[in-house]
């Protein structure tokens, strides 16, 4: 994953049918499924002053581009490299 306009890794976990934290109960993940989920701790995104109680964690960068890019094996024979963009919106808070 990275930020498309100065083009920094965003470093990211990958949650599956092997590492899943809900296995064995209602929100365990299908063998086929994945979540591609951003690990944004290091990130200096807070677009605001935040108070000392308050968590300094903000997330991704809001109204950014980010291009994700990953590899899938299909079938257990045909790997293919996939390829999205997003952006995201406007800090809230």
């Amino acid at each position: 994953m990275v930020e498309c306009s100065t083009r920094p890794n965003v470093p990211i976990q990958l949650i599956d049918f092997d590492n899943d934290p809900y296995v064995n109960t209602n929100y365990a993940l299908p063998a086929n499924e994945a979540f591609i989920l951003p690990l944004t701790d290091a990130l200096k995104s807070c677009e605001v002053n935040r108070a000392a109680n308050q968590s300094q964690q903000c997330g991704l960068y809001g109204n950014t581009k980010y291009q994700v890019s990953f590899d899938i094996l299909v079938d257990d024979k045909n790997l293919e490299s996939k390829s999205f963009t997003f952006t995201t919106g406007k800090v809230n808070y």
